[in-house]
């Protein structure tokens, strides 16, 4: 399942320190590359991107929904500047795969359309394009049901965002119920992962679901949000 580190390549010590900006590598597998980066309150930053660029801030406390995403081009550039009082955040997820997508629109509707579970992998869709699609989980304390199970088909990446987060991941056991493979799991701010989907995430001689596809998340928090945030590359 998606905790276990086993999952994707993990990087060697990569945390990038400048005057009033700070930015650190969480995961990075064969397509997808997951960074957070702070700046510091009224700093300014040029930053050019070598690879298509999903770029998603960070919120806290209550807020029920994640901002937009902002999307950059490979090889476009802007500027980052904090004018508030407190440092931004961002995770920010690089599409090492390039420009091209590995599925058509075409093959992703055929793949979703085999599913068992749900494809929708998160609570909101908040941006697509032809190369990604970064979709949001965002429970509330004690939030998320055990039976809300959804399907993966695409490789995908994710970061877990906050404080004190303990949660709780469920498959379908063999009468479709919710089996617990942990509960209150301490999951630390910026645990991030690359996992592939192979085929579709669906075994190759009998065209069933790998097990490891088709899950569900709760926090068991009592008090504290857990935010996921969560590309999908096409």
């Amino acid at each position: 399942f998606w905790l276990k580190r086993s999952s994707f390549r993990a990087p060697i010590s990569r945390t990038t320190h400048r005057p009033g900006a700070m930015q650190k590598v969480l995961a990075e597998g064969s397509r997808l590359r997951m960074t957070d980066f702070r700046l510091a309150p009224g700093e300014t930053r040029s930053i050019e991107h070598p690879y298509p660029t999903l770029r998603w801030e960070v919120v806290g406390g209550a807020e029920p929904r994640l901002p937009p995403p902002v999307f950059f081009k490979a090889g476009s550039a802007h500027h980052a500047q904090n004018a508030r009082e407190v440092e931004y955040r961002e995770i920010v997820f690089e599409l090492l795969a390039g420009t091209q997508p590995a599925h058509s629109c075409e093959a992703i509707q055929q793949l979703e359309a085999a599913t068992k579970f749900n494809p929708m992998i998160g609570t909101e869709v908040n941006f697509e394009n032809d190369l990604l699609r970064a979709t949001e989980i965002v429970l509330p304390p004690g939030g998320g049901k055990p039976d809300d199970f959804h399907q993966h088909t695409l490789d995908y990446g994710l970061v877990w965002v906050g404080d004190n987060m303990k949660l709780g991941l469920w498959h379908p056991g063999t009468d479709g119920k919710a089996v617990a493979e942990f509960r209150d799991q301490d999951i630390e701010d910026g645990f991030a992962l690359f996992k592939p989907m192979a085929n579709g995430g669906f075994e190759e001689a009998e065209g069933k679901p790998v097990s490891y596809a088709m899950h569900s998340v709760t926090n068991d928090s009592k008090e504290s949000w857990a935010r996921c945030y969560q590309v999908e590359v096409k």
